[in-house]
């Protein structure tokens, strides 16, 4: 399911737009809602938003998080990024504009970012269970054959390893069987459950 984060500025006019149309895909695209740089080909508007797959997603990433952390660009490992300012830099995409980018944003940007670079690469499924909603228990799902996984895309016909060994639930503690993770998923949901119920009574009963 795509999903877009919108963060910076305030609630009302967030300076970026990050769209994951596929998640699991590898490919996340971004772009700025104001026009802090209207003179450079970095205005991000239309339809020739950056985009950003395979390795240009994990340097867009490490370049944000370099920036956020204080680092300069300009040495180390060449990657492509253009100073232009003291303080800016733009990034190539793999397809679309290039990205400007000042410092001071960068540290609003990483957070959201980092989330839709996990959904990107993780998917769906893994992204729910390393990035959860509080209020939703998720059930286990497979490291190898996607069992658990529900309608997602994700899941598929079970492979010769789990037929041998039996499935892997996914982030768990080492060692986790198929069977306990489940067992530990019904009674977190039953937990769960009782907890909102309780809530629901007390709530009735101050009315």
């Amino acid at each position: 399911m795509a999903m877009t984060f919108y963060t910076g500025g305030d609630r009302d006019r967030p300076t970026f737009e990050i769209s994951v149309d596929d998640p699991g895909h590898g490919r996340v695209s971004l772009r700025r809602l104001d026009d802090r740089y209207p003179d450079d080909d970095g205005n991000q508007w239309g339809d020739d938003a950056p985009l950003f797959a395979g390795p240009e997603l994990g340097n867009l990433l490490r370049i944000v998080t370099n920036l956020a952390g204080g680092h300069d660009e300009r040495g180390g490992v060449p990657s492509p990024v253009f100073v232009v300012s003291s303080a800016p830099v733009a990034v190539r995409g793999t397809t679309g504009r290039r990205f400007m980018l000042g410092r001071p944003e960068a540290l609003e940007l990483l957070p959201a970012l980092t989330r839709a670079v996990i959904l990107a690469t993780a998917g769906q499924d893994r992204y729910e269970r390393v990035m959860p909603n509080d209020a939703i228990s998720q059930a286990p799902v497979c490291v190898y054959c996607g069992e658990g996984a529900g309608d997602s895309d994700e899941a598929s016909t079970i492979s010769g390893w789990c037929l041998e060994h039996g499935h892997t639930p996914f982030g768990t503690r080492p060692f986790v069987s198929w069977d306990q993770a489940r067992a530990d998923y019904a009674r977190a949901h039953t937990d769960v459950t009782w907890s909102n119920i309780q809530h629901e009574q007390d709530r009735d009963a101050d009315k």
